[in-house]
């Protein structure tokens, strides 16, 4: 488990030989976990250490979920994962190290209200004007005089209307949301733990390689992609 943030759990790509772990301090192993690749010295990768949050929904499935075909396609080798595996079992145990490379960077609190639904209850009241949002119309909604009491409401209800109704915003609020937008969408944070234009291309490349030979699962990719371009914020130079 992570040494700060008891929702997150630390996690190794069994593809990679995970003897870096073992050789690096733990202040090597954060420079390339934590550095930007584009910032790490030449010849050196990022390890593949990753924190799997649970109050985010993960979509987590048993090992025994892959079948061979998939393996396959993914190019996977069972007996690499399980080599890879059985190093980490039998070797020296990593709690210790993990908890210095993790807790070297400082945990803060997030400001997003989309990663804090499940920091606290919300109000009763405020969860009956949650009942009433629904219940109004995307214009109405526009002029209703949200009376959240927990601070998150007001933000949650700006992003919840330009996500279904833009049509809605004025000028201010339109300038406001292509703000986010932007911030999510073009972060260059290592940390960031949403998915970004640089991390989605990377993806759907991957995505690509995998199923070259499956014209209309490539199709589907090229519609993401498509997507993607329809989707990027409009960039004031």
């Amino acid at each position: 488990w992570h040494p700060v943030n008891r929702n997150s759990f630390i996690a190794w790509d069994l593809s990679v030989d995970p003897t870096p772990l073992y050789e690096l301090s733990a202040e090597e192993i954060a420079q390339r976990v934590f550095t930007r690749t584009d910032e790490l010295p030449a010849g050196t990768e990022r390890l593949p250490l990753k924190e799997v949050h649970i109050n985010k929904a993960p979509v987590l499935a048993p090992a025994k979920t892959l079948t061979p075909d998939q393996a396959e396609r993914w190019n996977l080798s069972g007996d690499t994962l399980r080599k890879h595996l059985g190093m980490i079992k039998n070797g020296e145990n990593l709690t210790s190290k993990m908890h210095q490379v993790f807790s070297s960077r400082e945990f803060a609190k997030t400001t997003d209200v989309d990663a804090q639904l499940y920091d606290a209850f919300f109000p009763a009241a405020d969860k009956q004007a949650m009942e009433t949002v629904h219940q109004l119309s995307d214009w109405d909604l526009a002029d209703w005089p949200a009376p959240f009491k927990d601070p998150r409401g007001e933000e949650m209800l700006f992003r919840y209307r330009a996500r279904n109704f833009p049509d809605t915003l004025d000028e201010k609020e339109r300038e406001r949301w292509e703000q986010h937008r932007t911030a999510r969408l073009m972060s260059t944070d290592p940390a960031f733990p949403g998915l970004n234009f640089e991390r989605f291309a990377r993806e759907l490349e991957l995505a690509a390689n995998q199923v070259m030979d499956d014209p209309v699962k490539l199709q589907w990719i090229q519609d993401l992609q498509l997507y993607a371009e329809s989707i990027y914020p409009a960039m004031d130079w």
